[in-house]
């Protein structure tokens, strides 16, 4: 959304109303306006809005459990490495749904690159692998299962976040 100077909100220069494109001129705190740009010019960000893929920002368990709360789903890292000569992930998903906590293990296999970081499309581990599906009707049970298991729950992250985890144990290892 674009904010713009007290002058381009009072209109063009000729007297007339400048065009109004979705919430362009809705008004902003002074420290936040810049002026209209021109037609192709982009204008200046107020603030830093790329994604930084180089790390994943972890939540601690209270942050996890309001998360979820408002319908978020979270992830957690549980292994890496060989089981039957075979590079294995293992993680899980964390959601709410009605009044009960679903955690869902996954496991599969490490095809991926320095480019293809994608693990949610990789292949199963096992070619008749079903998920583990756990219900749980508090936080605590659901964090003591994920610790069972050897997450850390230091390091759960936000749905999806979870890729950029394992670009960096893929480094490491």
């Amino acid at each position: 959304m674009a904010c713009v100077t007290k002058t381009a909100q009072q209109g063009a220069p000729d007297g007339g109303p400048l065009p109004r494109v979705g919430n362009a001129f809705r008004r902003c705190p002074p420290r936040y306006r810049f002026k209209q740009p021109s037609i192709g010019q982009r204008p200046p960000l107020t603030c830093d809005v790329r994604r930084k893929y180089d790390h994943v920002n972890f939540l601690n368990t209270e942050s996890a459990k309001h998360s979820l709360a408002s319908g978020k789903t979270i992830e957690a890292w549980l292994f890496y490495g060989d089981i039957d000569d075979i590079k294995t992930i293992r993680f899980c998903t964390l959601s709410s749904n009605d009044n009960a906590l679903k955690l869902i293990i996954w496991e599969c296999e490490d095809i991926g690159d320095d480019e293809f970081i994608d693990i949610y499309s990789f292949p199963d581990a096992e070619p008749d692998y079903e998920p583990i599906i756990y219900e749980f009707e508090y936080y605590d049970d659901a964090f003591e299962k994920i610790t069972e298991l050897g997450g850390d729950l230091n390091k759960l992250c936000h749905q999806f976040d979870l890729q950029w985890y394992y670009k960096s144990v893929r480094v490491s290892a």
